[in-house]
């Protein structure tokens, strides 16, 4: 499973959430979602679920 980083940006955008906002959202930290976004790592599937929990979205819509 690998994060769509262009895709997490847009629906983050999208929903008008800045990276603080979604991190304490999704439980995770900014870094690791600027590391999404960024396409430095691909995260894995806990990670990847708390993101798109957190943008009240299924894991589908972030991933490839």
């Amino acid at each position: 499973m690998k994060i769509n980083s262009s895709k997490l940006f847009e629906l983050r955008a999208s929903k008008g959430y800045t990276l603080e906002q979604l991190a304490k959202k999704s439980n995770v930290t900014v870094r690791t979602l600027i590391n999404l976004e960024q396409s430095h790592t691909s995260g894995n599937a806990v990670t990847i679920g708390k993101v798109a929990k957190g943008l009240d979205t299924n894991i589908k819509e972030i991933c490839l």
